[in-house]
Formats: structure tokens, C-alpha cells, sequence
């Protein structure tokens, strides 16, 4: 790189559990704050030459970290002020000698992707919504409306009023005094970062693989850099003027953008997606990715890092593995150059070559132009490219997802599009299909079957592959059978080893004959598997508030539209569960499947317990699915939950509710039903203590005898009897005393499931 140093690693930065999503750096105090998929932020107090110590953790959020900024110090905020964006859709603010958030800012109704500081403390927020929200003094002062798809970054120039969004419907656009003044136009693709160069210019990138600069005013543009092969994720710019990139091409790329033609300098990464790039104010620059790891790279030789720590980290770099731009089956290996290419010196910086190693591998290489060598970057495996087409990305209204199915519910009927990522619950993505296009919850087992066959082999994990951009989940073509790394799911969402729903294989067919044993049980923990949606839930409120004896208030319901809790909302939520008519209360119920995670409001709860399982044993036959549904999902989620679990499991109505819902035999109920009493299995498993099966026997066999098993009913219930049998004579005894064994052995012949097979074979076994 001429006329300057290079950069090279200066620090590695360890404490995240899951991908970095976002970093931002506080002036005040020298820290650096980091955000991530583990819902935590966390602080790194920079201490020279290279040193950034663990501070606070910032704690709170109620799912990923996807977006950061600090606020500086102003007549609006005494302090520093670390603002986070949750895919909650909340922002919560912190004080930097504080862990938890001193306020929430609710406003948004889907994930917060955006944050940035204006001047005299405000803040600009943008949204997977397709909103752009201001805020002065913790109110929303202004929402922006006009994008048609999701909005990715937003930036503010000060100098002349402008706050300026970019979004997935491949446009940026400026706005002043609340109206839409410029829109800019020329990228192909998702709009992803922006970055302000002065008063009169701007800098974007995009998922085409492109940075474009802009003039402000005219909204002309100026110049356009290539040199990445795939997603740009962020972008931002040093005081030089000089700009920087990350990319899902594994690289961060500086730039000058008075020399268009090819970058400064590419930086290798050991991660397959490199989320997020910050320019530090001492010229360092802070790097975030998908193996949970941040890296300082800087160009002061003072502040390098020691040559045991380079040496290991290129070592990460040239023992990953590299997507090429087509599969490994499409590549002619043998007609690669070999590694005498490697004798040639590059044409630019950054320049790759894929080189042939032995007879059957590949490997790529990077030209640096500062040590006049190429330096190996990893193995190439096949795997994603710059656009929709080749990365294996699918976009939905302005997001990206693993699969977009198109499904047909209904003959003659136009069919519709199910998107899907596959670190998704596929009952959770089915249900939320079924809610977005006003369809019959009947259809819910039928729609998540179709997600599990259609995406049978594919399992979850941290990094690799090539993983969406919000949640980190792989990518995988969605034509033909997807393949993808083999990665661990998140623990609170496996059932042995296995996940809870699509189980090792999904939901093909198998015959009759032997399955190959695996352990599923027993179970190690509770869980909690349901989820609410807020926003449904509050349109449901509204049209139901025409009806009601005990109405709401309009203003007050629409806050609970982004599940923002509060002591206000939760005492609304407490007092409609237990008063609103049997067939409208419903909504209300399902919010509390979700608010039962606040301890504050589980606690309120269990102090109504007998009334609310009073109602929830009339409901079963004076109300209607949707609220029997919703009642046995609050109860799996309290028994999932560690503070409410005892004082639920020892009240003496619980046993009565799971006998005579058990009987429904409504799929929706059975599935809730099963994952409660499946809690209940883990709890007695985990405190050595027996249950009554005089209890337990009929709701066992109820849930297991259908003539048309359904598949998660099935799993669940067997998890739970291979649980609560689990190193206990007594109770393997009093199964094989019952009925029970002989309906397992029914179910079996009937069910075409492999996971509920394998479940019930291993239950069988575990009888003798």
C-alpha cells in the first residue's frame, strides 16, 4: 500500500458467545461497545499500546444485538449514552458505569438495524419496519416514512439538516423537516451501510458487491468501487477520508475513492461473514464477524500485535475454508494453475487465485501489495458469490432468508411465499405464515411439516456456511437439497441432542424395518418453546374491544404492539387475562406466553394462580381453539420457567387440566400439551423423585393413540416417558404396568416420522 504503512493485527478481542453484529467506539472514557446475536453488548476499555479489557455487559436484551451507537455528551444527556437496537424491536439505553438499561424506547414493530447520533443528542433509529424514527430527549419527534422495504443503516449530515437512510429496496433516500428530499439511485441490490465523507458527499454499500459514492445535493454518483465478490455489510470512514469495508467475502478492504480501480489493502478474515467494520479515531480500525470475535487491525507498528499472536492468526486465515464462486463439482481442478503461479507477483492489491495443491484440492491465495507476496487464505470448498443467485440468499419484503417456499394452501388459489431461516423454530415460522396471511391455525401442522421435509439435513450452528445476515443461520440454495456445515443448535432449544422439532432427519419417510439407535432423552433442562406475536395479538385487541364488557384503551393497547414490557403493560395484560370472555381473551393469553419471561410479571402471575387455572379448566369446554391453544401454552412455558415451575407443578388443579385437554385432541393443544408435560417429566427426572402414573397414564396414552399421529405430539411425549424413566426402576415398572406400552408400539406402526420412530424405539429399549 503506497505512501502508507499497512495495517496488521493489533488485538484480539474474546467474551462474545455468538456472531459480532456491531461495534462502536465512545470517545468519553476510550471504550469500545460491541453488540451480538448472544443479547449482550458488551464494553472494551482501551488502555495503550493494544490493550482492551473486558468492562460491564450490558444485559437486558430480550433477543440479538443488532445494532449500537453512543451518544455523546449534550444538554439532552449529561453522560455518554450506549444506545442498542434488539431485534425485539426495543432500543434500550445505558450509561456507561451501568449494566442495565436506564430506559426503553419503543415505537418500532420490527427489528431496530440501524442506529446513529444527530446533533444535541438526538438520535436516528431505522427499521426492518421500512421506518425511520428521531428521537430528542428519549420521545419519538419524528417517523419517516416512504422506503418499501426493510431500512438497513441510516447516517446523519448535520452541516445541512439531512438524515439519510438506505434500504433493501435498493435506494437511499434524504430527508429534511420530515419529508423526503433526494432519492439516490444506482445500486442493484440491498442497500446495507452508509458512511457521511463531509457536508457535500456520502459513501454507500451494498449486497452487490459495490460502494458508490454520492453528492448530497445533486444526488449524482461520483465514483464506484469494486473490488469485494460478494455482500458488503458496513462501511465506514478514518479522518483521512479514507473508507473501509467488510464483506461475507471474508475480507476488509480499505479505500481511497480517488482510486476507484482497486483497494488500498484486503484483510483476510478466519469467519465467513464479516458483520461489521468501525473506524477508530487514532487510525485503528475494529473488525466484527460471524466466529464471535472482534479484531483491532492497525497501522502503527507500536500498537501491533506480538509475532506469536500474527502468526496464529494467520494461521486461522490459512486453515479456513473459502466459497468459490461456483460449486466444487463445477470447478476443473486439474485445469487450475499449480503453485508455481505463486512465482508471479499479483496485478493489485487483494487480487485471489485459486491454485491447485495434490490431485483433488484447491486452495486460494491473496496478493498483498505491502509484503509482495500471496498469502494463502484457505481452502475452497463451493459455496456463495456476489448475488442472489450465487450466495443462496433469498429476499422477502427487504429480508434475507435461507429458504422463500412458495406454498399452495388452497387449489386455484395463487400460491404463497413462506420465508424461513433455518435457525428458526419451523412451528414458530408456520404459525407466523399462517398470521400474516389471515389463514386457519389448522394449517399449522401442515405448514411446518412441509418446512421440516423441505429442509431435512440442514442443521444449525454459529459460523460457516453462508449465514443470513441477521440471524447467522447458513444459506443453502433453496432449490434441490441444501448442504451445509453440521453445526451445534443453541442449547435452550435442544431436546437431548436433538432439536425439539425436526428432531436428526426431519420428517421423511422410512419403513418399518430396524432404526438405528440414538439418545434422546433424557432431557437435562426444561424448556421454553413458545413465542408471542405482538402485533397480531394487538390487532385481535382492537376488533375484539367492539365486543367486550371489560374494553381497553385504544393508545394504551397499541403499546403492547412490539412487546415492549412494562409495569403499565404488564398489569393491563394480568387483569384482561382474567376478566375478558372466554372466546376473546385469547390474545391477552398469548402475550403472556411471551411476558412470562419477565420475572416481575411471572410473579404477578403465580400470585393468580388458582383463578387463572379455574378459568383455564372452564375454558376447555367453554371456549373456543384459539384460547384453548393459547391457555396450554402459557401453562408449557410456566412449567419451562424456573420461578414459576414448582409453585405450578404442586398445585393440585394442574393434573385435572392435562387429563381433560388431553382428550381434545386438537393438534395445537396436543403439541402444547405434550411440551408441557414433557417439563414435567424433566423436573421430576432432575429431583429423583417419582410421579403418580395413576395421574399421568391417560393423558400419555391420549396424546400417543391418535389414528393419525401427529408428529411433535408423538416426539414430545415419548421424550417425556424416556425422561421419567430415565435411571429409575420404580417408574420403568409402573410404565410397563399400564397400556402405555402397548399403544408406543401402535403409534410406532403408524407413524412414518424417522425422529419419533428412532424416540420410540430408544423408549421401547429403555422398557426392557
Amino acid at each position: 500500500m503506497a505512501g502508507c504503512m499497512p495495517y496488521v493485527l493489533s488485538a484480539t478481542l474474546l467474551g462474545h458467545s455468538k456472531d459480532v453484529r456491531c461495534v462502536a467506539w465512545s470517545e468519553e472514557g476510550s471504550v469500545l461497545i460491541s453488540g451480538s446475536r448472544d443479547f449482550t453488548a458488551r464494553q472494551w476499555n482501551y488502555s495503550p499500546p493494544n490493550h482492551y479489557n473486558p468492562g460491564l455487559c450490558y444485559a437486558g436484551h430480550g433477543n440479538f444485538v443488532s445494532s449500537l451507537c453512543v451518544i455523546p455528551t449534550s444538554r439532552a444527556f449529561p453522560h455518554p449514552v450506549v444506545a442498542t437496537g434488539c431485534t425485539d424491536s426495543t432500543i434500550r439505553l445505558f450509561t456507561l458505569d451501568a449494566a442495565q438499561p436506564f430506559d426503553q424506547l419503543t415505537g418500532h414493530s420490527a427489528n431496530v438495524s440501524a442506529l446513529k447520533p444527530g446533533p444535541h443528542g438526538m438520535l436516528v433509529s431505522g427499521s426492518w419496519d421500512t421506518t425511520v424514527k428521531q428521537w430528542v430527549k428519549r420521545t419519538c419527534v419524528g417517523t419517516l416514512t416512504g422506503h418499501e422495504a426493510a431500512v438497513w443503516d441510516v447516517a446523519v449530515v448535520p452541516e445541512v439538516g439531512h438524515t439519510l437512510s438506505a434500504s433493501a429496496d435498493k435506494t437511499i433516500k434524504a430527508w429534511s423537516a420530515g419529508k423526503c428530499v433526494q432519492t439516490y439511485s444506482g445500486h442493484t441490490d440491498c442497500v446495507r451501510g452508509l458512511a457521511v465523507l463531509s457536508s457535500a458527499e456520502f459513501a454507500s454499500c451494498a449486497n452487490d458487491a459495490t460502494v458508490r459514492v454520492w453528492a448530497v445535493a445533486s444526488g449524482d454518483c461520483l465514483a464506484v468501487l469494486y473490488g469485494h465478490t460478494n455482500y458488503i455489510y458496513s462501511i465506514a470512514v478514518f479522518p483521512s477520508g479514507q473508507l473501509v469495508t467488510s464483506s461475507e467475502d471474508r475480507t476488509v478492504k480499505v479505500w481511497d475513492k480517488a482510486s476507484p480501480e482497486e483497494p488500498l489493502q484486503s484483510l483476510a478474515l478466519p469467519c465467513q461473514s464479516v458483520w461489521t467494520v468501525t473506524a477508530l479515531p487514532n487510525g485503528d480500525l475494529a473488525v466484527g464477524g460471524s466466529d464471535a470475535t472482534i479484531r483491532i487491525f492497525s497501522r502503527d507498528p507500536a500498537r501491533a500485535a506480538s509475532e506469536e499472536q500474527v502468526k496464529f492468526f494467520e494461521e486461522e486465515v490459512a486453515s479456513a475454508s473459502v466459497p468459490s464462486k461456483s460449486t466444487i463439482g463445477d470447478l476443473k481442478i486439474d485445469e487450475l494453475p499449480g503453485p508455481e503461479a505463486l512465482l508471479a507477483p499479483g496485478r493489485r492489491e487483494g487480487q485471489t487465485m485459486m491454485v491447485r495443491e495434490g490431485k483433488d484440492t484447491a486452495f486460494c491465495y491473496q496478493w498483498s501489495s505491502a509484503k509482495q507476496q500471496w498469502d494463502k487464505v484457505g481452502q475452497v470448498l463451493g459455496g456463495s458469490g456476489g448475488t442472489q443467485v450465487t450466495s443462496g440468499k433469498q429476499l422477502h419484503h427487504g429480508k434475507e432468508y435461507d429458504y422463500v417456499f412458495s406454498v399452495e394452501l388452497t387449489e386455484g388459489h395463487p400460491p404463497l411465499k413462506l420465508p424461513y431461516n433455518v435457525t428458526e423454530d419451523p412451528w414458530h415460522a408456520a404459525r407466523n405464515f399462517l398470521l400474516a396471511n389471515d389463514l386457519d391455525p389448522l394449517f399449522l401442522d401442515q405448514v411446518a411439516n412441509f418446512i421440516i421435509q423441505n429442509t431435512a439435513g440442514v442443521q444449525l450452528g454459529t459460523s460457516g456456511g453462508n449465514p443470513d445476515p441477521f440471524t447467522g443461520s447458513s444459506g443453502p440454495t433453496p432449490s434441490g437439497r441444501p448442504s451445509v456445515p453440521t453445526k451445534e443448535a443453541p442449547r435452550s432449544s435442544i431436546i437431548g441432542n436433538f432439536d425439539p422439532f425436526t428432531g436428526n432427519a426431519g420428517n421423511d419417510s422410512v419403513s418399518n424395518g430396524d432404526v438405528a439407535p440414538t439418545t434422546y432423552f433424557p432431557l437435562k433442562e426444561c424448556v421454553v418453546l413458545f413465542k408471542s406475536n405482538y402485533a397480531k395479538d394487538v390487532e385481535k385487541i382492537l376488533e375484539f374491544n367492539l365486543r367486550t364488557n371489560h374494553p381497553v384503551d385504544a393508545d394504551t393497547a397499541q403499546r403492547l404492539v412490539t412487546g415492549s414490557y412494562s409495569p403499565e403493560n404488564a398489569d393491563l395484560v394480568l387483569k384482561s387475562v382474567l376478566t375478558w370472555e372466554a372466546d376473546l381473551v385469547f390474545p391477552f393469553l398469548d402475550i403472556s406466553v411471551g411476558f412470562v419471561a419477565h420475572q416481575e410479571f411471572a410473579s404477578a402471575l403465580m400470585k393468580q394462580l388458582d383463578p387463572l387455572l379455574q378459568r383455564i379448566a372452564h375454558f376447555q369446554s367453554s371456549a373456543g381453539k384459539p384460547t384453548q391453544t393459547m391457555s396450554i401454552r402459557l401453562l408449557a412455558n410456566l412449567s419451562g420457567t424456573q420461578t414459576t415451575r414448582e409453585e405450578l407443578l404442586k398445585n393440585s388443579k394442574l393434573s385435572s387440566i392435562i387429563e381433560s385437554y388431553s382428550k381434545l385432541r386438537i393438534p395445537l393443544v396436543s403439541v402444547a400439551l405434550a411440551t408441557l408435560v414433557m417439563n414435567i417429566c424433566v423436573d421430576s427426572h432432575l429431583r429423583n423423585t417419582e410421579i403418580s402414573l395413576l395421574e399421568w397414564d391417560l393423558p400419555f396414552s391420549e396424546l400417543l393413540s391418535s389414528d393419525n399421529p401427529d408428529e411433535e405430539t408423538c416426539f414430545r411425549t415419548l421424550v417425556a416417558v424416556g425422561t421419567v424413566v430415565s435411571n429409575c426402576e420404580i417408574m420403568k415398572d409402573a410404565v410397563k404396568s399400564t397400556e402405555l406400552v402397548a399403544i408406543c408400539q401402535q403409534m410406532l406402526q403408524k407413524t412414518t416420522s424417522i425422529k419419533v420412530k428412532e424416540c420410540g424405539n430408544a423408549v421401547m429399549n429403555a422398557l426392557k
